[in-house]
């Protein structure tokens, strides 16, 4: 908290300074403090309206807070102003996952793995996708993405993404 309060002294002093009041943001939402976090990011998006981390920030705050719909217009803003942003598109994907909107789910965390090959949550995510839902399932490619996963870096998602694969690969055989 000693970091929000010289970022909070260092917006006294330059109260346009978006950047601040972003990092402000994230050490209070750290902290618990989403109502404070959210009002600098708020602060931060009035000041510049086009500012893609401004939305992408606040619309993951509006996610935590359970307001999911409202969300969706701040990320999809914050793709529109910087679409190569894997992390964003990502927690976008994770949304639209979420929202039983697999189908949009799936082609986002592609466009992550087009951006970001090795991008390890979107491997994990994607492959649990086409391993268990059935609107996009794909056993075969969900395998190869797990395997990929796991070469990278061995946790429980990734075992559980590859025991799903396996299992419903046995099954289409």
């Amino acid at each position: 908290l000693a970091a929000a309060a010289e970022l909070r002294e260092a917006i006294q002093l330059q109260p346009t300074d978006v950047n601040a009041r972003i990092d402000q943001a994230a050490y209070l939402a750290a902290a618990g403090r989403d109502a404070e976090a959210m009002a600098s990011l708020e602060e931060a998006i009035k000041l510049a309206p086009s500012h893609p981390l401004a939305r992408s920030n606040y619309a993951s705050m509006l996610v935590r807070k359970g307001r999911s719909e409202e969300a969706i217009s701040h990320y999809r803003v914050a793709l529109n102003l910087a679409p190569n942003n894997p992390d964003t598109r990502h927690n976008y994907a994770l949304l639209l996952a979420r929202l039983h909107r697999p189908l949009e789910a799936r082609e986002e965390f592609e466009t992550v793995l087009r951006l970001q090959p090795n991008h390890q949550p979107a491997l994990q995510q994607l492959a649990w996708l086409l391993a268990t839902h059935a609107e996009c399932r794909d056993p075969g490619r969900a395998l190869i993405l797990a395997k990929k996963a796991l070469t990278a870096q061995t946790t429980f998602m990734t075992l559980d993404v590859a025991a799903a694969a396996t299992e419903i690969g046995r099954a289409h055989v």
